[in-house]
């Protein structure tokens, strides 16, 4: 699955809405409002509200309301400020509920930011979920008010609403095949279910059975829990070559398209879910073979002129797009192999230079991609920090490891709400995430320190700086750790890289309004780099 602009993960955090906001511009699941009066006397803005809701549940992910923003994300300071109490969850949930006759998930959080002016703003942030069955929701009774011009209808019973473009409408005949997606998806899900229950039998007979018995089969088209099963069982491994063979000739396909297909897709998830398996069985060969297959298409798709600093032709986008994919499995594996302590993984993962043109590359592919898909604008946001908008590939990264969760086979992974409160560490997806992407930061400053803007970005800038205060202990703390991360290099240089990274994700955090980035660093962090100056 490939995320749309805007990744809908049911988070309400102040992350999340800093998030949100750095996008810049509304999308289909995303809607900026410069204010809602829901009073109990304010009969509009309460219908008005249930109509957006209504239109981003028929989305087949949902999608977010923000209200106290103008159209560019901005505090709409200008505007009257919201009455934080009306954004309660529970209150929010029963305004719609009068008006449908299926629920569907609203969770929301109130949160202060300081304008450019210095204003300190109250913004909502709203998510607002799909519902279980799958169904459109329809209005089942008529919503009006009255004002100075008469009596004004907004919901009508029967009406379906969804978003078209930035608006929310009445549903046409175009919006259909969108309205029945997750319908659409269930069915085919349900109908293949037998088949899929099937060879997931003869996978666990033949894996039981031993490698002094039938071979298990293995196949890229197979569903993804019966191919890590399949995995699991360790398939010769002539089979395994076919599958990455395969997986390789079917993105060779998709680098010479203007878009990324359901085929290429498949592939790509796939190879990731080989990966997973490999470093979850520590055979470190199988992750090298996964990276080289993913490096050669990589390697392979058009390249963009390094020159050119807004690229917007159709083939242009389609490589960023996919380098941009290939870069998001490639975090969740990275954060895989966190959270189990493969640290040779981690290298593996992080270490893949790009040489742009003779002379002149990157050390690591994740600044490379990073810097290409801000640039075609497929990260979203624009403007002159469009290349600093690295938080958003972390935010796709954590929702490819949970819609995906045969590439977190370690973690028991629940796509559900997440509180406002949310402490570091509560969220083990994103918290290993962000520390993958400290450690490829300080791989790459260590071995290229000349120009840091050129050789890494730290996309953890975007969060809470709790979130990496484990992996920086573990650094500071470990030797062993080091040794096999980072072979070859004293502590002192290894503490100047780390140095480095962390005075850019200090300064982009306060860019964007980040959490504790100013704060002391944990006490044997701070001698380590006490220790080594």
């Amino acid at each position: 699955m490939v995320l749309g602009a805007v990744v809908v993960d049911a988070r309400v955090t102040r992350e999340k809405l800093l998030e949100l906001l750095e996008i810049g511009a509304e999308h289909e699941e995303l809607d900026y409002k410069s204010t809602l009066d829901l009073a109990s006397g304010k009969r509009r803005d309460s219908l008005e509200f249930v109509k957006d809701a209504c239109a981003l549940a028929n989305l087949p992910q949902g999608g977010y309301l923000v209200v106290g923003v103008n159209d560019e994300g901005e505090p709409a300071t200008e505007a009257d400020p919201i009455n934080s109490a009306h954004f309660d969850s529970a209150a929010l949930l029963q305004k719609v509920e009068s008006y449908v006759d299926q629920t569907f998930p609203i969770v929301s959080a109130v949160h202060t930011i300081t304008a450019q002016n210095g204003v300190d703003w109250s913004v909502a942030v709203v998510y607002v979920g799909p519902p279980a069955t799958m169904f459109p929701v329809p209005i089942k009774k008529v919503g009006e008010y009255e004002d100075e011009k008469g009596k004004h209808t907004i919901l009508r019973v029967g009406d379906l609403f969804v978003r078209d473009g930035t608006r929310s409408v009445r549903v046409a005949s175009r919006h259909w095949p969108m309205l029945l997606v997750n319908h659409t998806e269930r069915i085919k899900a349900e109908a293949r279910s037998d088949i899929d229950n099937i060879i997931d039998r003869i996978v666990q007979q033949l894996g039981n059975a031993g490698s002094s018995h039938a071979s298990v089969p293995i196949d890229i088209d197979m569903e993804n829990e019966t191919f890590a099963r399949a995995l699991m069982s360790r398939p010769e491994r002539k089979r395994l070559n076919v599958v990455l063979d395969d997986a390789r000739s079917r993105l060779v396909h998709a680098t010479g398209a203007t878009a990324l297909d359901d085929a290429g897709v498949n592939a790509l998830d796939k190879l990731a879910i080989v990966g997973a398996t490999a470093i979850r069985l520590r055979r470190p060969n199988v992750l090298r073979d996964v990276v080289q297959v993913l490096r050669d298409i990589y390697e392979l798709a058009p390249h963009p002129s390094v020159f050119v600093v807004h690229l917007t032709g159709e083939r242009d986008r389609a490589t960023a797009i996919l380098w941009r994919e290939i870069l998001v499995r490639v975090i969740a594996l990275g954060s895989l192999a966190i959270r189990v302590h493969d640290w040779g993984a981690v290298r593996s993962l992080a270490l893949v230079p790009f040489e742009e043109v003779e002379g002149f590359g990157y050390p690591s592919w994740l600044r490379h991609g990073l810097v290409f898909a801000a640039r075609a604008n497929v990260l979203e946001g624009d403007g002159e920090d469009a290349e600093s908008r690295g938080g958003l590939i972390l935010s796709r990264a954590r929702q490819f490891s949970i819609s995906t969760p045969q590439v977190a086979p370690d973690l028991k992974l629940a796509d559900g709400p997440t509180s406002e409160t949310e402490p570091a560490g509560s969220d083990l997806v994103l918290d290993s995430a962000c520390q993958f992407d400290i450690l490829w930061c300080v791989l790459a400053a260590a071995d290229d320190p000349a120009d840091e803007h050129t050789t890494f970005y730290p996309n953890a800038a975007a969060f809470d700086r709790r979130r990496i205060d484990p992996i920086l202990e573990q650094l500071s703390s470990q030797p062993a750790l080091r040794d096999e991360l980072l072979p070859g290099l004293s502590d002192e240089a290894i503490a100047v890289a780390v140095a480095n990274v962390l005075k850019l994700a200090r300064s982009e955090a306060v860019r964007m309004g980040s959490l504790d980035w100013s704060g002391p660093l944990p006490r044997r962090v701070e001698a380590f780099l006490r220790g080594a100056q």
